[in-house]
């Protein structure tokens, strides 16, 4: 239910922006990673540090520009996020050496609301800046094992949304810039972007292996590049 009535805010932001600003189409890659209030493998004698890698994903949407020289941008994205884990070593428990590669993958829907500010008319570069609220429409975590002594592989894929540890709400702050190419009615931008995550995706009442402590938190930070066109 959750769900169907943010999409449903979704599209009437849609539908009321389209008539006010300037259309953006929005493209473009993300190298996402998560940050720990402490290494969650410290509990069990691993450094999950060393093995930690960013992610790289996808971003599209459509934004709405109202204003010119400044204004405020308001986005509706599809954005994915996450963070890997892959390298080589011994389980603690068991003793057992092998290659590993486990990766988590969020899905957001993503409501940037950004205050823009355009160094000059036409071809310009720009610079923006705001708060995003999304809401993760999928959460999975996918693992891969290779036993060294074994050569035997194992994989599988989990569903972290039937997860009652996971919040489903996201929101932080974003930061970027860039340049726009104005021609006579359709201008061309190229855009990068940071996206840093203030909300705890553990929920403050239940523990997980990887929170142990009540007070511990992980959140969500994405580099992002885009390209796109306005008109």
């Amino acid at each position: 239910m959750r769900k169907i009535f943010f999409l449903l805010l979704v599209s009437l932001l849609f539908v009321n922006l389209y008539a006010v600003g300037d259309v953006k189409l929005i493209g473009g890659l993300t190298s996402s990673n998560f940050s720990f209030s402490r290494d969650p493998g410290s509990d069990f004698g691993i450094d999950i540090d060393q093995y930690q890698k960013s992610k790289l994903g996808l971003i599209g949407g459509i934004g709405f520009v109202i204003g010119s020289q400044l204004g405020v941008e308001i986005d509706v994205m599809y954005i994915q996020k996450g963070v890997r884990f892959e390298g080589s070593g011994s389980d603690p428990l068991f003793g057992e050496t092998g290659v590993f590669e486990v990766s988590a993958n969020l899905d957001e829907i993503s409501v940037p609301v950004l205050l823009r500010y355009k160094f000059l008319p036409g071809t310009s570069p720009y610079v923006l800046g705001g708060g995003e609220v999304a809401y993760i429409i999928s959460s999975k975590a996918k693992y891969t094992v290779t036993d060294a002594a074994t050569q035997e592989t194992y994989s599988g894929t989990e569903e972290l949304d039937q997860s009652d540890n996971l919040n489903k709400l996201d929101y932080g702050l974003v930061f970027g810039a860039g340049v726009e190419f104005s021609s006579l009615s359709v201008s061309f931008f190229v855009e990068g972007r940071y996206h840093l995550g203030l909300a705890n995706l553990f929920k403050s009442d239940t523990d997980t292996p990887a929170q142990v402590e009540g007070d511990d938190w992980v959140r969500t930070k994405a580099l992002v590049a885009t390209v796109g066109v306005k008109f």
